[in-house]
């Protein structure tokens, strides 16, 4: 088979491996639902057409090219790899394999059986094991194109995949086969690979988010010195310090980098009970059970659980509901950034690598982009967390579509966080803030949040209502005669009579009352430092 890609959909599907389409944009072919890509150098007219050397990658199956693009933009290799095709497959080889050998080291099936079954699993489970890519492994039993079908039928991945996985293990060890997956259930396997998945997608996940803490203190350290106008109800007022604003960041981030290692670790934890969730599939010898189960979860590097947890899915939702916790401290991140971004504002640029030169007709040197998968990271998540939230009301001792709803939905909640942080880190990184500009647009705007501030230096004095009075009376004198707010302040004797000058030039310099910020970003910085 083979088809162009033109305007990213696939058309002139069903033409020969050796034709071509003349739009020219891009060509695939392939077999089994598995596509290559080849960049075409120009238009051939008859033969063999000529491909641009190297040009060959793989392509999902047509259905789902166009979503695997998006996961590519949204999700970053490192943690979308662990989702793959291959990487589910392996895992759930991994399982399979360390089931065998841990009822094999209690004498629960033949030690022959537990070879026959490991071989068979390693060859999924470490693709170095194989000269062959996943879907030819054992005769194309685990082709994707062929598993996905069948588990839609069934309901689940492990009926197709332990149907395929025994048919390889049949092939050269008859005897074997009748020990696989011996007194586990299909979600045992299923919830038990999710669980190492999310194990080792939350170990990469707390990389990049230590990588982004450790930016943002270095921001922190780099800008003590520097002021800007705050902004509330997206208008200006009084005069902060950046190295606060950055502070702000940083706190919450601080709490999710705590919450969300204590939620991995809780849902790091092996699913194992058989069919009814008690281990009895397993024979009378509840010490020999147990012993199974726990050699199980070591082998897979998980912690086993006081009981079985598969109608019990608080594990997955506090972690899900973690991940995008972190989504929205990222976006408010992003968010900010963007808005200090705008030209009329102008207090910050990010300047990351790679970005298009201006010869893209598209290119706006000043667009925000990076800021901008953050906020899309943290627009998305909520949607998600609350698919799992919606999946807790599992039926009795087993239940309908909840377990199935998190598959695809962790996979999704951990692709947005690792998304964001990455963006995270390379804007962090590069992040250029214009201290004059904001000392310009502070100088301009200090003046107007200064009525708030004098109210409140007044009132002690005069009361609130006297003092609003007061402060409103004179911002009128001061533009009906062209004065400035300082001036006619200055010129009025209820003024002095109340507030020496010293007090009153402190109250209109931006430096000159910094509360207690310092000592809140030592606070915040010391407590990133210590991992508290």
């Amino acid at each position: 088979m083979a088809g162009c890609m033109r305007n990213g959909q696939i058309h002139g599907t069903g033409l020969g491996r050796s034709q071509h389409c003349r739009c020219l944009r891009f060509a695939v072919g392939g077999s089994n639902g598995i596509l290559h890509g080849f960049i075409p150098k120009s238009a051939p007219a008859k033969g063999k057409p000529e491909w641009v050397p190297g040009s060959q990658i793989p392509v999902r199956p047509v259905l789902s090219c166009l979503p695997a693009m998006f996961e590519r933009i949204f999700a970053p290799a490192s943690i979308d790899s662990l989702f793959s095709d291959a990487a589910l497959l392996a895992a759930m080889a991994r399982f399979e394999n360390g089931l065998a050998h841990a009822q094999a080291s209690v004498g629960l099936i033949p030690d022959e059986a537990a070879r026959a079954i490991g071989v068979a699993c390693h060859e999924l489970g470490d693709p170095a094991a194989s000269d062959a890519p996943v879907h030819d492994i054992g005769g194309g039993r685990f082709d994707p194109s062929r598993l996905y079908p069948a588990a839609r039928v069934a309901g689940t991945l492990a009926i197709p995949f332990l149907k395929a996985l025994s048919e390889l293990i049949d092939s050269r060890t008859p005897d074997a086969t009748r020990h696989l997956h011996h007194g586990a259930s299909h979600q045992d396997l299923m919830d038990s690979v999710l669980a190492m998945q999310c194990k080792e997608a939350g170990r990469r996940l707390q990389d990049m988010l230590e990588r982004v803490g450790t930016a943002l203190v270095q921001l922190i350290e780099d800008h003590q010195e520097t002021m800007l106008a705050s902004r509330h109800r997206l208008q200006p007022d009084a005069p902060i310090w950046l190295a606060w604003k950055l502070a702000g960041w940083l706190d919450p981030l601080q709490r999710s980098r705590r919450h969300l290692r204590a939620a991995l670790l809780d849902a790091s934890v092996l699913q194992f009970g058989g069919p009814d969730g008690t281990l009895s599939s397993l024979g009378t010898q509840t010490e020999r059970s147990l012993s199974v189960a726990q050699r199980l979860a070591d082998a897979l590097g998980l912690m086993l659980p006081p009981a079985s947890w598969h109608v019990s899915r608080d594990r997955f939702v506090r972690l899900g509901t973690e991940l995008a916790l972190l989504c929205g401290v990222l976006g408010k991140i992003g968010q900010d950034i963007a808005l200090m971004a705008q030209a009329e504002i102008g207090e910050v640029r990010e300047m990351p690598d790679g970005r298009p030169g201006p010869d893209s007709v598209l290119y706006q040197p000043q667009t925000p982009v990076t800021a901008q998968l953050m906020m899309e990271a943290a627009q998305r998540a909520p949607g998600l967390a609350a698919v799992l939230l919606g999946a807790m009301d599992v039926q009795h001792e087993g239940g309908l579509s909840q377990w199935q709803s998190g598959w695809h939905t962790m996979q999704q909640l951990f692709g947005a966080a690792a998304s964001s942080l990455a963006a995270a880190e390379e804007l962090l990184g590069s992040l250029q803030f214009d201290g004059a500009r904001m000392q310009a647009n502070m100088a301009r705007q200090h003046e107007q949040s200064l009525p708030a501030t004098l109210v409140q230096a007044l009132t002690p004095r005069l009361g609130r209502e006297a003092a609003q009075a007061l402060i409103a009376e004179l911002h009128e004198t001061a533009r009906e005669n062209g004065w400035s707010l300082r001036q006619a302040l200055g010129r009025d004797a209820r003024i002095s009579s109340v507030m020496n000058l010293g007090d009153l030039e402190r109250l209109f310099d931006p430096a000159g009352n910094p509360g207690a910020s310092g000592l809140m970003v030592s606070h915040i910085v010391e407590a990133w430092r210590s991992g508290r």
